[in-house]
């Protein structure tokens, strides 16, 4: 299934921006998303900062390590349109989102 077909994406534009390594446009889409990882058992929900074709980029509160396999619901509150995925973490940036360490969180790319 084409997650960009829903209506409503708007596409991420990049002013001057010529080619994207990764091979896919980005999209701002408000979707809820629901994580499980299987072998520790944790789970989690969120907000994706954007979607593509191949990935999806969320926040989550622990630090997983690259190569992790996760277990995905993509849910669109507008449209009550769900879809369940698997995917891999590909990568995992860390952020420290206030002014100590319990503010931290890791932005994920699946």
């Amino acid at each position: 299934m084409d997650l960009l077909k829903w209506s409503g994406f708007r596409k991420i534009e990049k002013e001057g921006f010529s080619g994207d390594r990764r091979g896919s446009k980005r999209y701002e889409i408000p979707l809820k998303v629901i994580y499980f990882e299987p072998i520790t058992l944790l789970e989690g929900s969120t907000f994706c900062r954007n979607i593509s074709k191949r990935g999806v980029r969320f926040p989550i509160k622990t630090r997983l390590p690259k190569g992790t396999n996760l277990f995905l619901t993509l849910e669109d509150p507008a449209s009550e349109r769900t879809i369940l995925t698997k995917g891999k973490i590909i990568w995992i940036e860390e952020f420290i989102t206030g002014d100590n360490a319990e503010g931290v969180r890791y932005e994920t790319g699946v």
